[in-house]
């Protein structure tokens, strides 16, 4: 497989800038960074949340998933000239969530110099898979 050039993971820069993003902070996601390439987006359960049948939101879960991707794709692409953008995403919703935190466990399956692959799956903190998708993400350069 061929891949575009990868910089050097930068933690503190990728915590950073999810830490600015305001919707992520509306929704209450956090980020955790396991290594190049595969990171997890946690999402703390909050009744706010919930869809009026008392149940996690599936574009909580939608949400989750974008973000989990695009922080896949930047911790291999890093903060140079390469800006990954989301293409595309599709999510099956598999099963619920009721009362619970979730996370998205997303790893990146292609970096290519025009067009990143991301694997996402999303899990209760009890640990059932209630969704799963894939992401496509264009890499623009930027100067």
């Amino acid at each position: 497989m061929r891949e575009a050039m990868s910089e050097p993971l930068d933690r503190q820069r990728m915590e950073l800038s999810f830490k600015h993003c305001r919707f992520h902070q509306h929704l209450g996601f956090e980020l955790e960074i396991i290594e190049k390439g595969k990171v997890r987006v946690w999402v703390r359960y909050s009744p706010q949340l919930e869809q009026p049948m008392g149940l996690l939101h599936g574009g909580v879960f939608a949400a989750a998933l974008d973000a989990a991707t695009y922080y896949a794709a930047i911790s291999h692409y890093g903060f140079s000239t390469k800006l990954p953008l989301t293409q595309e995403y599709k999510i099956n919703l598999l099963s619920t969530a009721k009362q619970e935190d979730v996370y998205v466990e997303a790893v990146l399956l292609r970096a290519g110099r025009q067009v990143a692959v991301v694997e996402a799956k999303v899990y209760t903190a009890s640990g059932t898979m209630v969704a799963a998708g894939m992401a496509s993400l264009l890499i623009r350069n930027v100067t």
